[in-house]
C-alpha cells in the first residue's frame, strides 16, 4: 500500500492469494449460474419453457414501479439506523445528510467487492464529522451487525413456521446469530472487559478499547434498541422486495416460509467477498435457494437482477449526488453539533 513509508510489497503479496480466491469463486458460481439458467426460450414436444430474457421482458411495470419506491424508502430506514449509531457516538448529522453518504456508499459498493468501497465512504464521511477512525468502524460493525441480526432473526420466524425435522437445522442456525448478537454485546459491555489491561496496550488502545467505550457508554442500550426497530423494519421491507419481485414476474413458489428462509440466506451469504456487485455468488445463491422454494432457475436469476438493478439505480443517484458535490466538499461538510444548554 502506498503511504508515508512508501510501498508495502509483502501487503501486497499476502494479499495476493486471497485475491485469486475471491476471483475464483465469483467465476466459478457464475459458471454455475450460465450452466442451469437458460437465456432463451427452450421448446420440446410442443411446449415452451421461458428463458431469462422472455421473463425480465414479461415482468409487470406497475409492479417493479412500486417495488422501487419500496426500495429507496428502505435506503432512508436504513439511513436512519446509521444515524442513530453515529448520534451514539456524540455527533448530531441530519437525516437528510446521512442518506446522501449512504446513497453515496451504495455507489461506491457497486465498484467494489464486499461493500469495502461503500464502508470507506461512511468512515470518511464519520471522521469528517468529528469521531475517530475506530468509532467510526464500531458505528459501522454495529450497523451492519444489527442488520444480520435482525434479518436471521426473521428468516427463523420463518423458518420455525415450516413443518419437517430437514428444517430445524437450518432454523436453528439462523437463530443463533441474534443470540450470538445480544451475547457478544453483553461482553463487550461488561466491567471485565472495559477494565482489562490489555485494552490499553498497542494496538488495542488505538482500535479496540474506544469501540468498546462506544458499545459502553450509558445510552448505548436505548440507541441499540431504537436501531433494532429499525433495523426489522429494513428487513422486513427488503425480504417484502424480493416476494414483490417474484410476483412480478409471475413465479409462484411451492412454500411461502421457504422463499424467506432463502432469502435470508442469500443476503447473509452477501458479506462474502466477490466482484464488484456481488456478481457470481449472489446469483448462484438465489438460483440455489429460491430454487429449493420452487421456483425455476431462470425465474430466481430474474428476481436477483431485477434487485440489483434497483441497487444500481440507488447507487446511481447517489453516483449523481457525489458529482454534483465533490467527494472533498462531501467528506468536509459540517456536520450541526448540539448545542450547549445555558
Amino acid at each position: 500500500m502506498y503511504g508515508e513509508r512508501g510501498y508495502d510489497a509483502s501487503v501486497s503479496l499476502r494479499a495476493s492469494p486471497k485475491r485469486v480466491l475471491t476471483w475464483v469463486l465469483a467465476l466459478a458460481a457464475i459458471a454455475f449460474v450460465a450452466y442451469v439458467v437458460p437465456l432463451r426460450d427452450h421448446c420440446s414436444g410442443g411446449a415452451c419453457e421461458p428463458g431469462l430474457l422472455s421473463i425480465v421482458r414479461g415482468s409487470s411495470a406497475p409492479i417493479l414501479a412500486g417495488l422501487f419506491g419500496l426500495y429507496m424508502m428502505s435506503t432512508v430506514v436504513w439511513a436512519a439506523r446509521w444515524r442513530r449509531l453515529l448520534m451514539l457516538a456524540k455527533l448530531r448529522p441530519t437525516l437528510g445528510w446521512v442518506w446522501r453518504v449512504t446513497l453515496q456508499s451504495q455507489a461506491a459498493g457497486i465498484l467494489l467487492p464486499g461493500g469495502l468501497g461503500g464502508d470507506a465512504m461512511r468512515v470518511a464521511s464519520a471522521t469528517s464529522a468529528g469521531s475517530n477512525v475506530a468509532t467510526a468502524v464500531g458505528s459501522i460493525l454495529l450497523d451492519r451487525a444489527i442488520g444480520l441480526a435482525t434479518l436471521t432473526a426473521l428468516g427463523a420466524v420463518a423458518g420455525a413456521s415450516m413443518t419437517g425435522s430437514s428444517n430445524h437445522a437450518a432454523v436453528l442456525i439462523l437463530a443463533c446469530v441474534p443470540v450470538g448478537f445480544v451475547v457478544g454485546l453483553i461482553v463487550l459491555r461488561s466491567r471485565v472487559v472495559r477494565r482489562s489491561p490489555w485494552l490499553d496496550r498497542g494496538i488495542l488502545a488505538r482500535t479496540i478499547k474506544p469501540i468498546v467505550q462506544y458499545l459502553a457508554d450509558p445510552g448505548a442500550p436505548r440507541a441499540i434498541a431504537g436501531c433494532i426497530l429499525l433495523s426489522l423494519c429494513l428487513s422486513a421491507i427488503q425480504l417484502g422486495i424480493n416476494r414483490g419481485l417474484i410476483a412480478a414476474i409471475g413465479a409462484t413458489p411451492s412454500s411461502e416460509p421457504l422463499v424467506f428462509v432463502g432469502m435470508t440466506i442469500v443476503f447473509t451469504t452477501a458479506v462474502i467477498p466477490s466482484l464488484p456487485g456481488g456478481w457470481g455468488t449472489a446469483d448462484a445463491a438465489y438460483v440455489y435457494f429460491l430454487g429449493l422454494a420452487g421456483i425455476a432457475a431462470p425465474r430466481a436469476l430474474a428476481v436477483c437482477l431485477l434487485f440489483r438493478f434497483f441497487w444500481y439505480l440507488s447507487g446511481a443517484l447517489g453516483s449523481i449526488l457525489l458529482v454534483t458535490r465533490p467527494a472533498s466538499a462531501v467528506l468536509a461538510e459540517p456536520v450541526p453539533a448540539v448545542k450547549p444548554k445555558p
